[in-house]
């Protein structure tokens, strides 16, 4: 058994391709661990892309939007406020890339459930510490845990 978490479809219908989380995957996630909302909306950008914003490693987060009152408003990221496509995709360029949470680097894989984890092992009031790549600057920002 498993949630539905998207269908890819070329008439925008039910039919196609589906794919699901599987139940254990979606117990863990709502049940056993605690929800952390940041409040930023971005991708994760690698390989050719990485290269033409000239990041220090191979993969980032583009932080697309930022909620105003959310932890990553708090924290200082910027978003984007440049719209741009390439190779047909859309993208909103000129705000900070996610490089490091905590020392855990983002990376081409899947590296947000060691990012969870490094944010669920502080105690309250620990600093979470976050590496941005901001204007050609690595940017080190840290606020709180709990805040």
């Amino acid at each position: 058994m498993g949630i539905v978490s998207n269908i890819m479809s070329r008439s925008g219908g039910s039919e196609g391709m589906a794919f699901a989380a599987t139940s254990n995957t979606a117990r863990r996630l709502l049940l056993e661990q605690k929800p952390f909302w940041s409040g930023i909306e971005g991708l994760v950008v690698d390989g050719d892309l990485a290269k033409a914003l000239n990041l220090p490693q191979p993969a980032g987060v583009l932080v697309q939007r930022v909620a105003e009152g959310s932890i990553a408003w708090r924290w200082g990221i910027h978003a984007g406020n440049l719209r741009a496509n390439v190779e047909g995709a859309e993208f909103i360029l000129g705000g900070d890339v996610i490089l490091r949470v905590n020392d855990v680097p983002v990376e081409q894989s899947s590296s947000n459930d060691d990012i969870y984890a490094s944010i669920g092992r502080l105690k309250p009031g620990e600093n979470v510490v976050i590496s941005v790549f901001r204007q050609g600057q690595i940017v080190r920002l840290s606020i709180p845990n709990g805040q």
